[in-house]
């Protein structure tokens, strides 16, 4: 699989989404939306909602199957579509978190792992810039 299918692969693989993903296209005309908009925008909310409802089990398996297959890729910017598009909207979701995790694959834990060591290292290098920035009143 290429970064350049990845919206194809999901409107083929999810075919519920296509409303969305067409939405996506048409939104972004004359250009075509990446797969980062694609799966951050038209899948993300989805898998939200399937993960607060309790009769999607099917539903999230397929989603997490699919998840897992870009987990696994070789391709760094196949991963990072899982990473900054897809599980980092769920980090700082603790419940929603914790459901999807039981649907989620070795790859894609590790990814997830991955993502939280990302964010965590930006919120320490903006918090030092911010402790570093000196305030006018702060010179007394």
């Amino acid at each position: 699989m290429r970064y350049d299918e990845l919206t194809d692969l999901l409107q083929r693989e999810l075919p519920q989404l296509t409303d969305g993903i067409e939405q996506a296209r048409r939104d972004a005309e004359p250009d075509s939306p990446g797969p980062h908009v694609v799966y951050g925008d038209v899948l993300v909310p989805y898998l939200k909602s399937c993960l607060d409802a309790e009769d999607r089990a099917l539903t999230l398996e397929k989603i997490f199957g699919l998840v897992e297959r870009l987990a696994a890729s070789e391709s760094t910017p196949i991963r990072e579509v899982v990473m900054f598009s897809i599980l980092e909207g769920l980090v700082n979701d603790p419940k929603r978190l914790a459901r999807a995790r039981t649907w989620m694959g070795k790859e894609t834990n590790q990814l997830l792992l991955d993502t939280k060591e990302s964010i965590r290292q930006i919120e320490q290098t903006q918090s030092a810039a911010l402790r570093s920035r000196k305030t006018p009143d702060s010179t007394e």
